[in-house]
């Protein structure tokens, strides 16, 4: 199990696995099981300057990452760095009221199926979408392993403190 961090993530999050640095088509951290097989899950991380600035001038560039997932059957989720509670207290450079921004993430879930989290640090997130890769990742490996054999090597079992 590899964690893909697409090339052009700026604040890249700590995993306690290998990760591998390539450029992905849509989201930011994805999950490669062999050299074949890209689990079809990838995650958006948003800081509060990102969320804003994507939900407002940004909105359509963030639509076609939608779309481009959806093409190619992979679930999107957009990982945000923050609690509900402090996107609701908005951001200072944004002169968007933070409850609108609330309403699209809703919006997007319903009109894209395209999830949102929020997240009370970049480590909590780190866990988090190591532990999703890695639950996944386990059930790869008893589902194929008459073929796949034993890869279990470098998987990172523990998330970090």
């Amino acid at each position: 199990m590899r964690i893909l961090i697409d090339t052009r993530e700026q604040r890249k999050l700590l995993f306690g696995c290998t990760t591998e640095i390539r450029c992905l088509k849509f989201g930011d951290y994805g999950c490669l099981f062999s050299e074949t097989y890209q689990y079809p899950l990838v995650f958006e991380r948003k800081n509060l300057a990102d969320l804003f600035g994507s939900l407002t001038q940004g909105y359509d560039r963030l639509r076609k990452c939608f779309m481009r997932a959806e093409k190619a059957n992979y679930k999107l989720i957009i990982a945000i760095e923050g609690t509900r509670e402090k996107v609701l207290k908005g951001y200072a450079h944004s002169a968007r009221d933070p409850e609108s921004i609330i309403r699209q993430l809703e919006t997007i879930r319903t009109k894209y199926n395209v999830e949102h989290i929020f997240f009370p640090s970049r480590t909590n997130m780190a866990n988090y979408i190591h532990d999703v890769f890695y639950e996944a990742y386990e059930k790869y490996l008893e589902e194929n392993k008459d073929t796949v054999g034993s890869q279990r090597g470098d998987i990172g079992a523990s998330s970090l403190a």
